[in-house]
């Protein structure tokens, strides 16, 4: 469990904390021209820029680069993070949603995050998503809020993913 605190109601730096141990994980600035994380705990990730940008094809987004050099994508309208493979490229651009962000009541900073651990770090994708929530997203979107997403818990997952489909014999 994590939570995001601030000094202060003006202050744009934001605490990315572990709870209830309150280990800093990373320092989050969300300014009007300046948007960067510093994480604390990561070997070769530490100082990262976001930065806005829009294309024709997926419209505005905020991304970031992460320490094997591949570009990462938050999206304004589906709210997924996207690994970019070969980013600019036309059609030999390769885009795989890795996160997904969906606003669970309107007009708050109520937000519900999930992450395919085994595509990024999580923290990594906590960190960012919370940047888009600010700035991208903002809390004035309207959307169809059903309830948090059913995630089975991991030993229910393993479980399936060992069983061995059923098979139908026909004689």
């Amino acid at each position: 469990v994590y939570s995001v605190e601030r000094l202060s109601s003006t202050h744009s730096v934001w605490a990315l904390l572990t709870f209830p141990g309150r280990r800093e994980v990373a320092t989050i600035q969300v300014g009007f021209t300046k948007r960067s994380i510093d994480f604390h705990n990561k070997i070769r990730l530490s100082h990262r820029d976001i930065v806005s940008e829009y294309t024709l094809a997926n419209g505005t987004l905020d991304s970031f680069f992460v320490d094997d050099g591949i570009k990462y994508s938050w999206s304004r309208g589906s709210k997924n993070l996207e690994k970019v493979i070969n980013p600019g490229a036309g059609p030999d651009e390769i885009r795989k949603r890795v996160a997904r962000a969906k606003l669970m009541r309107q007009f708050k900073l109520d937000f519900e995050v999930l992450i395919d651990e085994n595509e990024i770090d999580k923290e990594v994708a906590l960190a960012t998503s919370f940047v888009s929530m600010l700035s991208l997203w903002g809390v004035g979107n309207y959307t169809d809020t059903v309830g948090p997403t059913y995630v089975p818990p991991k030993a229910q997952l393993a479980a399936t993913a060992t069983k061995e489909p059923e098979r139908n014999v026909v004689v």
